[in-house]
């Protein structure tokens, strides 16, 4: 199989693009007659925004790549029936712009993550409660089926599964105490730290205190 690689057509499409996304931010930063110098006019285009754009940043947010690749060769590997989801979805859009969008222009939000956060947190609290019981009703459930704790543990050691502290300094092994302490660490520090729905239910709590009592326990 022949290795294709980028000509120059292809990096000067890609530098365009960079470059064009470039001017754009700096061009509402510092030329744009209207400045965004509230906060309204920051996170909302100060209500003012046209039609055009806003369909074409939509199509944007949900159309990627692997979309335009995926689709075409899905119907190709398995027919075309699934040209039928564009009904769902313009159904979609029709129960969103009756019964979705009022709801949001009543508020005057400008997140999703505004308002409800009480029935969200208990929502997410009976959920978290039975996906626990769940899990220890399959594993008290599961050790007495195979005869007990002794009995899991041996067949764990026959199957070579047992192993909890792999020094191993070599980062191609799969699983070690390094990559899975250090490499999680920023993993988590980064999709924890500064996350909407993280910081967002910190901040409901009634002091500092409390919300790192949250995160520490």
């Amino acid at each position: 199989m022949d290795v294709v690689y980028f000509d120059w057509l292809d990096y000067l499409v890609f530098a365009g693009m960079l470059a064009m996304s470039a001017l754009i931010g700096v061009y509402f930063a510092f030329f744009a007659k209207r400045k965004q110098n509230t906060t309204s006019e920051y996170l909302m285009g100060g209500k003012t925004m046209g039609m055009f754009p806003i369909s074409m940043s939509l199509i944007a947010s949900y159309v990627s790549g692997i979309s335009l690749l995926g689709l075409p060769a899905e119907m190709y590997t398995y027919g075309t029936q699934l040209w039928a989801i564009v009904l769902s979805e313009w159904i979609v859009s029709v129960t969103i712009a009756l019964v979705y969008l009022p709801v949001f222009y009543n508020l005057q939000i400008t997140s999703t993550y505004e308002g409800g956060i009480k029935a969200v947190v208990w929502t997410d609290t009976l959920q978290t409660i039975l996906m626990y019981f769940g899990v220890v009703f399959v594993l008290v459930y599961g050790t007495c089926r195979l005869g007990g704790v002794g009995e899991v543990l041996r067949i764990n050691e026959e199957g070579d599964r047992l192993d909890f502290f792999n020094m191993d300094p070599d980062p191609t092994i799969r699983h070690t105490f390094w990559t899975t302490v250090v490499g999680n660490y920023f993993s988590w520090l980064a999709s924890c730290s500064v996350n909407q729905a993280m910081v967002q239910r910190c901040l409901a709590l009634s002091s500092l205190k409390r919300a790192r009592m949250y995160y520490i326990f």
